[in-house]
């Protein structure tokens, strides 16, 4: 579910901003990685996600006994002005010369990968790599080879879904 929720976002992104069009139809590897990276930072699948605390621990000033309830602002952490320069503004330069910290970045969770993050966020991300590029080789009015729309017909992809309601007779 989140690799689908990540791939709106980025096709919503592409859509608010088509000035990244053309870097991402290029092919720069690099760009479309920082552009994923910019997506789930922009915008959480989240806005917190929680858990319970496995021992007790003092963080940031505050005693927090075992077996309370801790939230993760996944939101906030990443859209922190402290930590991301102009934070509201869609930049996917942020990440050309740099790899994203996994304490930083927080889109999918924190901490380490074995614990506290989302299981499938490699995934998520090489989803958020390969399929923007491909969306934005495509143009208002024009859909994707072999897709086509009518008012009787649904979503037809390369002949896979036949003109079944209008055969049922709707």
């Amino acid at each position: 579910m989140t690799v689908t929720w990540f791939l709106t976002f980025a096709a919503h992104a592409l859509h608010r901003r088509p000035e990244h069009r053309k870097q991402l139809a290029g092919g720069d590897a690099s760009y479309a990685r920082a552009y994923g990276h910019e997506v789930r930072r922009s915008y959480p699948f989240a806005p917190f996600v929680g858990g319970l605390a496995a021992t007790d621990l003092h963080w940031d000033g505050q005693d927090i006994p075992a077996g309370s309830m801790v939230l993760l602002d996944l939101y906030g952490q990443n859209h922190d002005p402290r930590v991301w320069p102009d934070p509201y503004a869609f930049d996917p330069s942020r990440f050309l010369d740099r790899e994203h910290d996994r304490d930083t970045l927080v889109p999918q969770g924190g901490g380490p990968a074995a614990h506290h993050r989302c299981p499938g966020e490699d995934v998520t991300l090489t989803v958020l790599e390969t399929s923007p590029p491909r969306l934005a080789t495509l143009r208002g009015g024009r859909r994707p080879f072999g897709v086509t729309w009518s008012a009787r017909d649904r979503w037809s992809v390369a002949g896979a879904w036949q003109r079944d309601r209008a055969a049922a007779g709707v």
